[in-house]
Parts: structure tokens; C-alpha cells; sequence
């Protein structure tokens, strides 16, 4: 049997859906744009991520089109880029409330711990 991520799946649109939001720190990240954090540095705060994990996931989501890059420049610092949702990244905003409807419905709590399983990241709750 193929690994998810494997060739085979190529076709599926679930497939490549789930291979771009493949883990917590990902949807995380889009969820924490649509709701108006755009900064890196705001972004790294908030999530508890580390830079490199942080940096990682937004080149993927600005390399598919779900996020853009914009410039902005406060008085006397250089110039940062801000990131925003594009309509595309917009369009998974159901997507992310539907997980959240369905997580408050069925996993009340966190994941137990086991040794496959990993404990969800704690990250506050929206709508």
C-alpha cells in the first residue's frame, strides 16, 4: 500500500490539499493570518514556532499562491515583509472552520498520548 504523499495520489485533490496543510503548524499559520496577524515577528509570538519552521511554511504557502508577501517600511527601520492570505488562501478559511466545528464536536480535549500519537500544539480558539 502507498504512502499518502506518494505518486499515486498526484490526481487527488484531497491528496494535495492535505500534503500542503500536512501538519498542525501550517493550518495553524493560516488560521493565524486570516484573523490579522501578518508580521513574522507577531506570527512567531503568538504560535510559539520557531523561525526556521515559521519561514519554512510561509515560502510553501507563498510558492502555491495561498499567501502573499508584502513590503512595508516603518520610520528609521529597514524594509519587512508582511503576509497576507491571497483569495486563494481566503478560500480555506471553510476549510479551517470546518476542522474547528468538527474538533469541538469530537476531541473536546487534546490527543492522548501514545507512542505513535502526538499531542496537539495548544493555540487559542477562534469563532
Amino acid at each position: 500500500m502507498g504512502r499518502p504523499d506518494g505518486v499515486a495520489h498526484d490526481g487527488c485533490p484531497i491528496a494535495r490539499t492535505s500534503a500542503l496543510l500536512r501538519d498542525s503548524w501550517t493550518v495553524l499559520v493560516v488560521r493565524d493570518l486570516g484573523d490579522g496577524l501578518h508580521r513574522f515577528d507577531d506570527l512567531v509570538a503568538h504560535l510559539g514556532i520557531s523561525r526556521t519552521v515559521l519561514a519554512g511554511r510561509l515560502a510553501e504557502l507563498v510558492a502555491v499562491g495561498a499567501v502573499e508577501r508584502v513590503d512595508y517600511r516603518e520610520p528609521g527601520s529597514r524594509r519587512r515583509q508582511e503576509y497576507h492570505l491571497t483569495a486563494a488562501g481566503e478560500e480555506l478559511g471553510p476549510v479551517l472552520a470546518a476542522m474547528g466545528t468538527w474538533g469541538r464536536r469530537h476531541l473536546p480535549r487534546a490527543l492522548p498520548r501514545t507512542g505513535r500519537a502526538r499531542r496537539l500544539p495548544s493555540a487559542p480558539r477562534t469563532g
